[in-house]
């Protein structure tokens, strides 16, 4: 948890939660071997304060909830929702519907960046070295029982928590294409990290001549195999005219 008073923006956390990740004792060696550090743990400027944001490992986290491939899942007998690299296949879903901002893609990398609560460290009695590295003691360890009643917890939601991308992807939403609006710049396509969207990219039809259709210049509307689609909503995110529609579905 962070005690927003107490946090001088100092970015402590930061670096000691990047230099762990990336497999150093110090920050001196990280540096000298031109490491590339990515910490799990971003200070943002909310208004006038300085707000630590990681991940929440959330109970019935969103995250876990859309990803089609199991690549964020809830460890059993901790609670802490961790990642599976090699399941993730890049749909971005758990992006786009964290209620922190806590979880990104990493382009370079190829994965998801989010807190792992140090992995281990929890069981052998430690603390995250985000709270034990900080100076002013604002990250503070809590139990679960405790989130409910705590009054940091409510301070820090109100601060940053936004949960206007919950339900906005996952099973129960349906992405289609409109052909009438399809413009054939096959963007929808080159996202989908399934390849379940097929089409011609070329001139849309709307504007195709009989010339650009003779010498295959036209293109054909973009459509959604429905029956593989994974409903992260790649295709949605890209598309630069609207073309492509969300529909939420009721009922298992």
């Amino acid at each position: 948890m962070v005690d927003l008073k107490r946090c001088l923006a100092c970015r402590t956390c930061e670096l000691a939660c990047a230099r762990v990740h990336a497999g150093y004792e110090d920050l001196a060696s990280a540096l000298d071997a031109g490491t590339r550090l990515v910490p799990r743990i971003r200070v943002r400027s909310v208004g006038d304060r300085a707000v630590p944001v990681r991940c929440q490992h959330c109970a019935d986290a969103p995250c876990v909830a859309v990803c089609p491939s199991g690549a964020l899942y809830e460890e059993e007998g901790t609670g802490s929702i961790l990642t599976a690299d090699d399941k993730c296949i890049g749909c971005k879903a758990c992006v786009r519907v964290c209620p922190f901002g806590a979880v990104r893609w990493d382009e370079e990398a190829g994965c998801i960046i989010k807190c792992d609560l140090c992995e281990g460290l929890l069981e052998e009695g430690q603390e995250p070295y985000c709270v034990s590295s900080c100076p002013s003691g604002a990250l503070i360890l809590i139990k679960p029982e405790q989130v409910a009643d705590s009054a940091l917890k409510a301070e820090f939601d109100a601060q940053v928590k936004d949960t206007s991308g919950i339900g906005l992807v996952g099973p129960q939403v349906t992405f289609t294409i409109d052909p009438d609006k399809c413009i054939c710049c096959g963007r929808c396509a080159k996202e989908c990290p399934v390849d379940c969207i097929t089409g011609r990219r070329g001139k849309s039809p709307a504007k195709a001549t009989e010339e650009d259709r003779a010498s295959g210049k036209a293109g054909e509307p973009f459509r959604i195999d429905q029956a593989r689609c994974v409903k992260c909503g790649s295709c949605f995110e890209v598309c630069p005219v609207g073309a492509v529609t969300r529909a939420h579905r009721c009922g298992p």
